[in-house]
């Protein structure tokens, strides 16, 4: 988003611990992004859920079935890089 007032105001909203990036987009604006993980990362899809388009929803439903199976896999839980391995290398449906 190109928004940077927009995007720091989600920034400090979401309680993201991931560093506020920039680059430039091909037409030269300043592109702001950042990461939410884990817990945090998912309570926010799931708020956000209803108020996104079909396609989004999908993703959404796709992230979050990955997130729970790399849950059940490892004690550790999604940080494992164990868990994260096994998501990676599972045959695609």
């Amino acid at each position: 988003m190109t928004d940077g007032d927009t995007i720091e105001k989600a920034y400090r909203l979401m309680g993201a611990t991931e560093t506020l990036k920039t680059s430039l987009t091909p037409t030269g604006k300043t592109k702001y992004q950042f990461a939410l993980r884990n817990r945090r990362a998912g309570s926010w899809m799931m708020m956000l859920y209803p108020l996104l388009c079909k396609r989004r929803q999908q993703r959404i439903r796709e992230v979050l079935t990955r997130w729970k199976k790399a849950r059940a896999w490892s004690p550790v839980g999604p940080r494992s890089s164990y868990a994260k391995r096994l998501i990676d290398k599972r045959p695609k449906k």
